[in-house]
């Protein structure tokens, strides 16, 4: 009994452990670039309520990485994480309002989410990123 126990007992740690390497997977295979691979486990992580995973989904499904593009989607994701306070997703909500995916193209309101983002300390990576802060905000990033 003791060892059948135990038996139960290392199975389910092994489970457990195998889990949490999966659900973090995404983000490995997702700063590769691999985002077909990536979005999976991305989308199981997100469904789990992951504030990270969710803003990355948005990413995905706004520029049709790995998965076809739906900037309807990724708009309600994004605000979703960025109620979180997810800074990623914050800068994701400036980018639908600055091109218009998901929403009415509005540039006051991308300037806003940019400028919230960079102060909850987002770091832009993207020269893209880079280009429409300085456009709308009137200076490079931090």
């Amino acid at each position: 009994m003791k060892k059948t126990l135990l038996a139960i007992l290392a199975a389910m740690l092994a489970l457990s452990v195998a889990f949490a390497a999966s659900a973090d997977g995404w983000k490995e295979l997702y700063d590769r670039k691999e985002y077909e691979a990536a979005y999976p486990a991305l989308k199981e992580a997100a469904d789990a309520g992951d504030p990270d995973a969710i803003a990355h989904l948005a990413a995905c499904l706004i520029n049709g990485l790995g998965v076809e593009a739906d900037p309807e989607k990724a708009y309600e994701l994004a605000l979703r994480a960025a109620e979180s306070g997810e800074s990623a997703a914050v800068f994701g909500l400036g980018e639908c309002y600055y091109a218009g995916k998901g929403v009415e193209k509005d540039l006051e309101k991308a300037a806003e989410y940019y400028r919230q983002a960079l102060d909850a300390g987002y770091l832009l990576v993207e020269p893209a990123e880079q280009e429409h802060v300085k456009e709308l905000l009137g200076t490079d990033a931090p």
